[in-house]
This record gives C-alpha cells, sequence and structure tokens, in this order.
C-alpha cells in the first residue's frame, strides 16, 4: 500500500506543479484528473484521496492568495483579459469606438492587447498606488531588461476592465463569438505554429533573425506536415477518427478484470482527457498563438494515434492469421490459444 501511496502522491504533485506554472492548467483541470483517478482506481480510492490532498493544497494556496491579495480566484492575474482576443479584438472598428464612446466598453478596447503600461497613464492617472507598496507593482519599466514592466498594478485594474468587455460582448454577439470559434481560433489550434506572430514576414518580427536561419527548414517542414495533405491541418484532420477509435477501444479495457488490461485503457482515457480540457479551452478562449498551446498536448495527441495504429496492425494480423488461404498459420494460432487456455486453468503452486 505505501508503494502504491507514494506513486500517486507522486503522480498529482506532478500536476500541481504544471497547475503552478502553466495558467491553462486550470484547478479545473487538476480536478478533473483528480476525479478520473477515482473513477478507474478501484479499490485505491482511500490512497488516491490521500496522495490528492496535499498538491491540491499547495494549488489551492495559490488561489486563495490571489483572490485575498488581488481580488481573483485564479492562477494569475492576465487570466480573462485575454479574452479580448478573440471577442472585441475582431468587432469593425466603427462599432468598437461607438460602443467605447456610449460606455459598454472600457476605453482599453481600443488598445494592444499587449500595450505597455504607459499606454493606460492617460485613463489611470499615478503609477505610484498606496494600496501597492511593492516597487515590482509601481514602476513602469524594467530598465535591466530595456522592457516594459507587465508586473504593473495597471494591469489589475486592465484585465478586470477586459474581463467585462469580453462578457459584454458574448452577451450581445454571441453567433460572432462561435463563428469565431469555429472558422478562426479552432483551425488556428491544429495549424502550423510558427505563423502566429501578426509581424510575420517583416523585419520586426521577433523570428526575423531566427528565420534567416532556419526559415527553409521551417518551410519545408511546415509544407510536408500541414500543407501535404488537407491543408492548412495536415494529418491533424483525420485526429477525431482516432479519438472515436480509442475512446471505443479504451471503454471496454476499462471494464476488464485484468489490472494490467484496464490501466492501459486508463492511459488511453487520460490522453482523451487533456485533449478534451485543454482542444476547448484553446479555441474558446484565445486567439493567435493557439498552435503553441498546442504543444502542450502533442505527446497525447501522437499516444492515441501510435495506440490506434497498433491495434490497427494486430487487427490486420489476426484476420490474415484466421483466413482460409492461410491453414497452417490458423493451426498454429490455434495451438497456441490452447496453451495459454490450459496454463490460465492449471491450478496455481504454492
Amino acid at each position: 500500500m505505501q508503494r502504491a501511496l507514494t506513486t500517486w502522491l507522486a503522480f498529482f504533485s506532478v500536476l500541481a506543479m504544471l497547475g503552478l506554472l502553466r495558467s491553462a492548467l486550470h484547478l479545473v483541470w487538476f480536478a478533473a484528473i483528480f476525479f478520473f483517478a477515482l473513477l478507474v482506481a478501484r479499490g485505491a480510492r482511500r490512497r488516491v484521496c490521500l496522495a490528492a490532498a496535499g498538491p491540491a493544497s499547495l494549488l489551492l494556496a495559490l488561489y486563495f492568495k490571489n483572490l485575498i491579495e488581488f481580488g481573483f480566484f485564479d492562477s494569475q492575474s492576465q487570466s480573462g483579459g485575454n479574452a479580448i482576443l478573440i471577442t472585441t479584438y475582431h468587432l469593425p472598428s466603427e462599432l468598437r469606438d461607438e460602443w467605447v464612446a456610449e460606455g459598454k466598453l472600457s476605453p482599453f478596447a481600443n488598445l494592444r492587447f499587449a500595450a505597455p503600461p504607459r499606454s493606460f497613464l492617460p485613463y489611470l492617472g499615478d503609477p505610484e498606488s498606496e494600496r501597492w507598496s511593492q516597487h515590482q507593482l509601481n514602476e513602469l519599466d524594467r530598465p535591466s531588461v530595456g522592457a516594459p514592466n507587465y508586473n504593473h498594478w495597471f494591469f489589475l485594474e486592465v484585465n478586470r476592465r477586459r474581463r467585462d468587455d469580453a462578457l459584454y460582448y458574448l452577451k450581445e454577439l454571441p453567433s460572432e463569438y462561435l463563428q469565431t470559434v469555429w472558422y478562426g481560433s479552432l483551425p488556428q489550434t491544429f495549424s502550423a505554429s510558427t505563423y502566429w506572430h501578426p509581424r510575420t514576414g517583416t523585419p520586426e518580427s521577433p523570428h526575423y533573425e531566427h528565420r534567416q536561419v532556419l526559415g527553409w527548414y521551417e518551410d519545408a517542414f511546415n509544407q510536408i506536415v500541414h500543407y501535404t495533405i488537407f491543408p492548412p491541418f495536415g494529418p491533424y484532420a483525420l485526429l477525431p477518427l482516432f479519438l472515436a477509435s480509442v475512446a471505443w477501444r479504451g471503454w471496454f479495457l476499462l471494464r476488464s478484470a485484468s489490472d494490467h488490461v484496464r490501466a492501459t485503457g486508463a492511459v488511453w482515457y487520460f490522453g482523451l482527457l487533456q485533449i478534451g480540457y485543454l482542444v476547448p479551452v484553446i479555441a474558446l478562449l484565445t486567439w493567435g498563438e493557439n498552435a503553441r498551446y498546442r504543444y502542450i498536448i502533442e505527446p497525447f495527441i501522437w499516444l492515441i494515434v501510435t495506440a490506434t495504429l497498433a491495434d490497427f496492425v494486430r487487427a490486420s494480423r489476426t484476420s490474415l492469421v484466421l483466413s482460409p488461404k492461410f491453414p497452417y498459420l490458423r493451426f498454429e494460432t490455434l495451438r497456441q490459444d490452447s496453451k495459454v487456455e490450459a496454463v490460465q486453468r492449471r491450478p496455481a503452486q504454492v
């Protein structure tokens, strides 16, 4: 039991650390995996609960700290603010200006998402705050790295207003939002991951110098993977078929009496859970860098693809062996099956 408890503790500790490092891996994600573990861990649910308690407390401590200190229940202060990229960002400029003038949207709706804190001075005034005494929250710039200070307290107010702007857009234009998701952000998620920056192809792009060295490799990779078949998705266009196959096959594995077979099904469904969580989060909540977020679940995608192809190869070999055109192979297979069955029926030696 101690060994199993240690394994579960290591598992949930890794999940908690990922949740602390990546805001996309929200507390909801941790909770979903916890309940999934309770479902598949027959006879070990007490150990699962004990093992998850400490890591969950660590993750909750960050959320409650932010709630008490900053007034939001999340892992970082930018959460929700980037929702304008998939909502108000797509408004016609005339309509956005009209809504800002009428007070339906904040004045920040007309500013870039990555606008530096100096852009907010006309709206928020004095950058020094009595409420936030830490110098990291009051300095407009970071001279040591020559960059704006995106930890300034201005962003607490700005992102709160941006979340309100996104909610107003969703209330007024829900169908336009769904069209943006279906025709824009969802395809972006499975498209080439290196063309997302709005200044791509110009000297102002942050990748300009990299492309001078590796541009030929980037173009060749994207052409082969994303534009040879089913552009711009490439083989990812077939992913729903693989997901359905693994979900169907994994369901029967999870119902097996064998711990080993059930563990295989649990691994498959764990991969499905990661994809089923992160793809909607990417598609519904952000815009532009979606393909980059796909890297978080890329290993699970290829796990599922590999498992499906391996099952297909095994099924094809079995069909070949059982074909009447190969009676000798059929005899060998039946003989091996008989040996296995005899061993399974043999009383255990103590």
